[in-house]
């Protein structure tokens, strides 16, 4: 106790104002308000939807291709429109979270892998297995005769590899390869 008394008796005259004293904790204060706390977006809409109204699907509304005026199936990159989350009809916002980024282009997939008319074994080489910015998934580009086309990989598709595409359906069940396509039945 006693070596408490000098503490309780000083005097606060050397002290002009109090508010010194304040001024960290004010400070401390005003920088926790200052930073709110950041929480990741959600795309779609910000509220339950209305009974009857059907929630929109985001990614209908992010970009569209620009397809060859004539309509011939091409491998080269397309241009796509960016809808920034507008109807491509009305032009109305229907999605606020979408839009910007970087410009990317489209690779048109032929996803029709039409056999031969006689039963004969179509084969085409894979050329490319690529990155696609606008899928998940991987692309490969593949060549048959005078027919190069972009399809969607599969996960252990390379460079150099044979796909097959089959017509008839054999007595037996088949193995099947990864890549290869057969007709409902074949397996």
């Amino acid at each position: 106790m006693s070596a408490l008394k000098p503490l309780l008796s000083m005097s606060l005259s050397g002290i002009r104002d109090t508010s010194e004293l304040l001024r960290p904790l004010v400070a401390i204060h005003q920088m926790s308000v200052r930073w709110k706390p950041c929480y990741p977006r959600i795309r779609g809409p910000p509220r339950p939807p209305l009974p009857g109204k059907k929630v929109p699907e985001p990614h209908k509304y992010n970009w569209l291709p620009i397809y060859p005026l004539d309509g011939k199936y091409t491998i080269s990159p397309l241009k796509i429109r960016k809808l920034a989350g507008r109807d491509p009809e009305t032009g109305r916002v229907v999605v606020k979270t979408l839009g910007g980024g970087n410009k990317k282009y489209f690779r048109w997939i032929d996803y029709k892998k039409t056999p031969n008319e006689d039963g004969s074994v179509v084969e085409e080489k894979v050329f490319s297995v690529r990155y696609d910015p606008l899928r998940t998934s991987k692309l490969a580009l593949v060549a048959g005769g005078e027919k190069v086309r972009w399809i969607i990989a599969s996960e252990t598709m390379q460079t150099g590899d044979i796909i097959r595409t089959f017509s008839a359906i054999p007595r037996n069940p088949v193995r099947p390869k990864e890549g290869d396509s057969h007709p409902v039945g074949a397996l």
